[in-house]
């Protein structure tokens, strides 16, 4: 699992999106539904943006990007106004977008283990390579990842999902992919990836 770092001196600020109704329910989101960022996400996104603050140069802003749904969207507008810059000054780049969970989409995670419980489990014992059905393993949102990774020329701030966070953050470190799983993916939270390494920065409660 590799990828080429991104020019020495070009830093990606990553961040995951603020805590949807979906995510309290427990409910699978993927790249094929959307759900409204809670009180709580908005605060996320508002903490986004005043960690942003600590580590970027407001004199020569970085580029900011985002996945095209609307959750990360509305998380990467809140930071932007925390920050005191346009909600409108970023761009959307697809291969940000959370993974493809297929036939699982909406469907809460209890339910699948009960309900498509063999297939569910042929997926946990191989989601590097096995997709969800009608949707993308965790090597096929690799494959995305890698790609934008290389194209990374510039200081980036990227705000992005919670499964693709890891993916990517595990192919920069080269990490094998049975880490993935296991792998933290918090909300309010910035990771930031420079000179081959990854710090992470919390809110400050």
């Amino acid at each position: 699992m590799t990828a080429r770092r991104p020019t020495p001196g070009h830093i990606i600020y990553f961040a995951r999106h603020g805590e949807t109704l979906f995510n309290v329910e427990r409910r699978w989101q993927g790249s094929r539904n959307d759900s409204a960022l809670t009180p709580r996400g908005l605060g996320h996104a508002r903490e986004t943006g005043l960690i942003l603050k600590s580590l970027i140069d407001p004199a020569k802003p970085p580029r900011f990007v985002a996945s095209p749904m609307g959750r990360a969207r509305a998380t990467m507008e809140g930071a932007l106004e925390a920050l005191g810059l346009p909600r409108n000054g970023y761009t959307t780049d697809a291969r940000l977008a959370e993974i493809d969970l297929g036939e699982w989409t909406g469907i809460l995670a209890d339910e699948v283990k009960v309900k498509d419980r063999a297939r569910w489990e042929a997926r946990q014992s191989d989601k590097w390579n096995i997709p969800c059905p009608g949707g993308e393993s965790f090597c096929m949102a690799a494959a995305r990842a890698r790609e934008w990774l290389d194209s990374i020329d510039t200081e980036t701030v990227a705000i992005s999902h919670g499964v693709f966070g890891r993916v990517l953050r595990a192919l920069y470190l080269g990490l094998d992919p049975s880490q993935i799983s296991g792998m933290e993916e918090p909300h309010g939270s910035i990771f930031r990836l420079s000179g081959g390494e990854i710090s992470r920065f919390d809110p400050v409660l």
